[in-house]
């Protein structure tokens, strides 16, 4: 269950994400994009609408399936170290399974969205940026360069690509 509820979380966060950018909502989504450069502490500058929306998954899915609390707590753990991870502001994990046709994204998956704010809504999978053509067209490359052993351990700025990684 624990599988199925990342699944249906990354779709709800997918979606609340960007209904978050449209005009009407984006000032409640504003604080968070403060941050052009993420910090792990940005994963966390959200209104109470922000969260809302973008969390509310955890009040509502205990009233569509029968979801254990260890799956939904995990889930919820995992998300919050993983969205830290993500706004860190460095690449720990670039490899080939975080580039297509791997679902799985690494650190620099998120960064992006913070200095152009139309890619890369998600922080645990690209399938939904994928098939909704809002994965940054610069991704994968971005993370086959930092495959390169001469990059390990720099920025995405140190290698000269230009995003925060």
């Amino acid at each position: 269950m624990f599988v199925v509820s990342m699944v249906l979380f990354d779709t709800w966060f997918y979606w609340g994400h960007r209904l978050l950018h449209l005009p009407t909502f984006y000032r409640f989504h504003a604080p968070h994009h403060a941050s052009i450069a993420p910090t792990a502490w940005s994963n966390d500058s959200s209104t109470t609408v922000d969260t809302l929306i973008e969390h509310g998954y955890h009040l509502i899915i205990w009233f569509l399936l029968p979801m254990p609390a260890t799956a939904i707590f995990a889930q919820r753990l995992y998300d919050q170290i993983s969205g830290m991870i993500g706004h860190a502001g460095f690449e720990y994990f670039a490899s080939p399974t975080s580039r297509w046709p791997s679902p799985f994204i690494c650190t620099t998956f998120h960064d992006p969205h913070h200095s152009d704010f139309r890619y890369n809504y998600r922080n645990f999978f690209s399938l939904w940026d994928r098939m909704m053509g809002t994965v940054d067209p610069k991704y994968d490359a971005m993370v086959e360069e930092m495959e390169n052993p001469a990059n390990t351990g720099k920025t995405a700025t140190e290698t000269g690509d230009g995003a925060h990684g």
